[in-house]
């Protein structure tokens, strides 16, 4: 792949930050990033693999081999088939309509509990369920007994084949023989317990019906004589009759009492208001006594002593009525004792007749009028106790009504169920005697020769299963992973075109040179006469290979230009590229000559801290020199004024940049790190292309994206991404099939 030229002279920002990403679509995820992924992590893949695939073979030694068995009847429909219906009903005598309804019948006998609780109980549950005996033990054998009755419901498959009388019993066991003998002795309890069911001359649903029915005729006649006894009534009706016309008698009197009542209120009043305008005595002109208004009051006496004694004969002493009747004839004593204590003036006053004849008549009247109102207070009593009686007699006629009619029904019933088993005894005599069994056995079960077993589906879904963890833990761990560990997953990340420069490429001088030869031919760097091309190589942290990256890059680029190149390093610390050179690697570079005399302002590419300069101390002194007779040419800066400098950085001016104009076909910068110092970032603004180095395995990928947008956002333009230390995780031959 071809990346983007450098771009010639100093373009806008917003052209450099767009350029820097107009790299074309990252590559999709494919068939080698999924193998470099399983021989990243082969260890773990083959750990996470292994494990179900060997515990599927494990498994697939203790799974024991199991024999199927198979039996058949047919169902031939007969007269026994006819169902009754609910005797009584509409439906009685109705036949199945479809033969399917007969087979289901006959199948819902053989997955009856009793018949398998028979077949287990034949052989024995600890024979057929061995695992189950060992878990309850002996001590308990009813459980086990019901355990194994419901596991064999589990296991024994009871199934109709359509459209036909046929059932199919189907069983499976690790033993041959317990299936076969199992399944036989299962179809003889089967017949045994239909011969029961069908052959009875007095079928049992029909006699228990009979008894059913007789034992609740009985407890209907129970009912009725304990209600007869609890309401003292033989006779609903009449005793209804006659609580009606004694409430009609009881109202038409309480109606009675009511207007008398009212009656008396009324005469009250009217003698009240006329007392109220007589006087209680009047002017006397002879001498007279009281002897006519002392009679009146002791025969008002009389009279009420009287009416006690015919009320005492009525009620009881102590009753509502014998206390009024008190009260009054106390009321006419005192009235009695008043008339004989007065004294009368024999000149001029008396007591007037007409006064006194008044009072006793309202006296009188008051008694009566008490008296209705007892008379009507007793009325509405007997009134209550006739409805509340009335009402009992309802309940009573209403649960007496429902078991007349359910005796009925009963006994119309109970007649129809004896007819019914007399029609049964000859049906099933003649039935007997002419017609052949209805069910036949047309395959009993035989003994199993081969069996089967699911080892085979075992170990595939261990091998299924396996895979499926493995690509799980791929996917984690891809997801995960914090590093690079391919070209392919660095340009997705960082949307850069990445060059990839394998472990064993780097690491010899030879292989490491066709690399950066390749390296050189792929990005193609416009070599003009008037225009200097600067490149920048710069690396996220030391150690990644930036400075050896940066030293091959030139002397490819020396050998291909017809030009001086520079190889600037600005790395302030260390062994920097002339040291290098010099000490190890003059048999390929060349010796470094002296200082060249050249127009490059190499002073101004520095600046020291306003400190520095006030103690008295220098910039730092750069020199360019000549390795050899070649055109390569490789800055040095002299490590002494570095110290006596003091902090050192960058300059901001453009003097430096300016003067390589003439001077150098292309200036290979040696940045230093970004965790070392920001010196890079300064310098990505002044290139015309920026080639961030990274390393596999070992740069971060936060970090490397730090890097490439530090660049970017200070005016740089990432051309490519150098990715250094490649290992090939697959093997060469499938490198050759991909």
């Amino acid at each position: 792949m071809n990346a983007p030229q450098p771009v010639k002279g100093q373009a806008s920002s917003e052209g450099r930050r767009q350029q820097s990403r107009s790299h074309g679509a990252p590559p999709a995820y494919g068939l080698r990033d999924l193998l470099t992924e399983i021989f990243y992590n082969r260890s773990l893949v083959m750990a996470t693999l292994m494990i179900p695939i060997v515990a599927g073979i494990a498994a697939s030694f203790f799974l024991p081999t199991i024999y199927d068995v198979t039996a058949r009847l047919l169902v031939l429909v007969s007269r026994e088939h006819v169902a009754g219906g609910e005797l009584g009903s509409a439906g009685f005598g109705q036949s199945f309509d479809a033969q399917a309804r007969i087979v289901q019948a006959e199948a819902q006998i053989l997955r009856s509990r009793a018949l398998r609780e028979a077949a287990v109980n034949r052989i024995g549950p600890e024979k057929i369920y061995p695992k189950i005996a060992a878990g309850i033990g002996p001590d308990d054998p009813n459980t086990l007994k019901i355990k194994a009755a419901e596991e064999l419901d589990q296991d024994l498959e009871i199934q109709l084949v359509p459209s036909t009388n046929v059932i199919s019993i189907n069983y499976e066991h690790p033993s041959p023989q317990i299936a076969a003998d199992l399944v036989n002795i299962l179809i003889e309890l089967y017949l045994t317990q239909r011969q029961d069911i069908f052959s009875d001359v007095t079928p049992e649903v029909l006699t228990e019906e009979l008894n059913r029915l007789e034992r609740e005729i009985v407890d209907v006649d129970t009912r009725l004589a304990s209600l007869r006894e609890l309401t003292g009534v033989s006779d609903l009706d009449v005793q209804r009759a006659a609580l009606i016309g004694r409430y009609n008698q009881l109202e038409t009197q309480q109606i009675g009492a009511g207007v008398d009542t009212e009656a008396l209120f009324a005469k009250v009043a009217e003698l009240e208001r006329s007392i109220s305008r007589i006087p209680e005595t009047v002017d006397l002109f002879v001498e007279d006594g009281n002897t006519d208004a002392l009679n009146n009051a002791m025969d008002s006496v009389r009279q009420l002593e009287q009416e006690r004694a015919r009320l005492a004969d009525r009620y009881r002493e102590g009753s509502r009525f014998i206390r009024e009747i008190d009260e009054r004839l106390d009321v006419a004593r005192r009235i009695l004792e008043t008339f004989r204590a007065i004294r009368l003036d024999r000149e001029r006053k008396g007591r007037n007749t007409v006064y006194d004849s008044l009072l006793q008549q309202i006296i009188l009247l008051e008694g009566e009028r008490q008296s209705v109102e007892a008379k009507l207070g007793a009325l509405e009593s007997a009134l209550d106790i006739t409805q509340k009686q009335l009402r009992d007699l309802d309940d009573a006629e209403s649960s007496y009504r429902q078991l007349q009619l359910k005796r009925i029904v009963l006994v119309e019933s109970y007649t129809q169920y004896a007819g019914r088993v007399q029609q049964e005894r000859l049906a099933r005599a003649l039935e007997s005697a002419f017609e052949d069994p209805t069910i036949r056995v047309i395959e009993q079960a035989q003994v199993p020769v081969e069996g089967r077993n699911i080892r085979i589906q075992v170990l595939f879904l261990s091998f299924i299963v396996g895979i499926g963890l493995t690509a799980a833990v791929i996917y984690v761990r891809a997801i995960s992973r914090a590093v690079f560990i391919s070209a392919e997953g660095a340009h997705r990340a960082l949307d850069l075109h990445v060059f990839a420069i394998d472990e064993k490429r780097s690491s010899g001088p030879l292989n490491l040179f066709m690399e950066m030869n390749r390296l050189y031919f792929m990005l193609d760097p416009p070599i003009a006469d008037d225009y200097c091309v600067i490149m920048q190589i710069v690396g996220a942290a030391p150690g990644e290979g930036s400075s050896t990256i940066a030293r091959e890059f030139a002397l490819v680029a020396a050998q291909q230009i017809a030009g001086d190149v520079l190889l600037l390093d600005l790395n302030t610390s260390g062994r920097g590229q002339f040291d290098v050179i010099a000490e190890e690697l003059s048999d390929r570079f060349g010796d470094p000559g002296p200082a060249e005399d050249t127009t490059v302002s190499t002073r101004s590419l520095w600046r020291a801290s306003s400190q520095a300069l006030d103690q008295g101390r220098q910039i730092v002194d750069m020199s360019l020199h000549r390795l050899g007779a070649s055109n390569l040419i490789v800055s040095r800066i002299d490590p002494e004024s570095v110290a006596a400098s003091g902090t050192v950085q960058l300059s901001t001016s453009d003097r430096f940049w300016h003067s390589l104009h003439g001077n150098f076909r292309l200036v290979i910068i040696d940045s230093p790190s970004l965790i070392r110092n920001y010196d890079g970032l300064t310098v990505s603004k002044r290139a015309d292309a920026s080639m961030l180095v990274i390393s596999a395995e070992r740069t971060r990928k936060p970090v490397a994206e730090l890097l490439r947008d530090r660049v970017t956002e200070n005016d740089g333009y990432v051309s490519a991404v150098i990715f250094n230390g490649r290992r090939r995780y697959i093997p060469s031959i499938f490198y050759r099939l991909l």
